[in-house]
C-alpha cells in the first residue's frame, strides 16, 4: 500500500513539473495574415493576428485538425496549393494555446491549438 501511495505521488509530483515549466498562453484574435513557409525540409504556417506584433507559427502536420488546410495538402506540401487554401482562414476569430518559442524573446510562439470562434452579429 506504501509502495502505491510513494508511486502515485512521484507520478504527480512529475506531472505537476512537467507542466510548471511549459508555458501555455491563451490568445484570441482576428486572423489578420497566414503565409506557407518552408525552412530546410520543415514546412509551416505562418500567422498573424490583426494588432499584434508576434509571430504564430503552426507546424504543417496540425494544420488540417485546426481547420487551415486540406489534410492531402498537409502531406505533400505545395506552397501555392497552400496560399490557396490559407485564404479561406482570412479574418477567423481564433482563440490560441501557444508556447513561446526557445530564443525567440518573446515575438515567436508555437501554436499548439487553434479553436475558431463563433463570429459576433
Amino acid at each position: 500500500m506504501l509502495k502505491r501511495v510513494f508511486g502515485l505521488c512521484s507520478a504527480l509530483i512529475f506531472i505537476v513539473s512537467a507542466s510548471a515549466s511549459a508555458q501555455v498562453y491563451f490568445i484570441n484574435g482576428t486572423v489578420q495574415n497566414l503565409r506557407p513557409v518552408v525552412v530546410g525540409e520543415q514546412s509551416a504556417v505562418l500567422l498573424s493576428l490583426q494588432g499584434r506584433t508576434e509571430i504564430f507559427v503552426v507546424r504543417t502536420p496540425d494544420a488540417p485538425k485546426f481547420g487551415l488546410l486540406k489534410p492531402e495538402t498537409a502531406a505533400a506540401p505545395d506552397q501555392a496549393k497552400m496560399a490557396k487554401e490559407l485564404a479561406a482562414a482570412q479574418d477567423w476569430r481564433v482563440r490560441l494555446a501557444v508556447e513561446p518559442k526557445k530564443g525567440a524573446e518573446g515575438k515567436e510562439f508555437t501554436v499548439k491549438t487553434l479553436e475558431r470562434l463563433l463570429e459576433k452579429k
